[in-house]
């Protein structure tokens, strides 16, 4: 496991109006935003150590205010999936079994902002939980 987010991580992200948060300053923008090269874009987020706002995939089946509507329940009915029997967790975190209907939630998931890579960037640091920031007293 990394200690670090990647461009790789990171590039998933582009064009869905992701936030970071710059670590010096109380303030956002979004990643792709602010150069006319993604790359250099999200190489500048990563050399300033920038906090992207992200959702854990714990909040999957929770109610989220900002999209409106319970992400599991969305991906379930927008996919034909049976809730009770498909296993999310799963499905995410073993990427030897990516299929098409994989990618399809994944890149949602992206599109949400939830992070689908390693939980515990949350309590090191690295990412900025969107479930609570607000709740901690924080602006966007």
């Amino acid at each position: 496991m990394s200690d670090k987010i990647t461009i790789h991580e990171l590039k998933n992200y582009l064009g869905t109006g992701l936030k970071c948060k710059h670590p010096w300053e109380n303030v956002f923008w979004r990643l792709d935003i602010g150069s006319s090269n993604d790359e250099v874009s999200i190489k500048t987020a990563l050399w300033m150590q920038a906090k992207p706002l992200c959702y854990r995939l714990s909040d999957l089946d929770r109610f989220i205010p900002e999209l409106g509507f319970v992400p599991i329940d969305e991906i379930s009915e927008k996919m034909n999936i049976n809730r009770g029997w498909w296993r999310w967790k799963d499905v995410i975190s073993d990427n030897s079994k990516v299929s098409w209907l994989d990618f399809r939630i994944v890149d949602q998931l992206f599109r949400w902002h939830f992070w689908p890579f390693d939980q515990s960037f949350f309590t090191k640091g690295l990412l900025i939980d969107k479930m609570t920031y607000g709740k901690e007293g924080g602006d966007e």
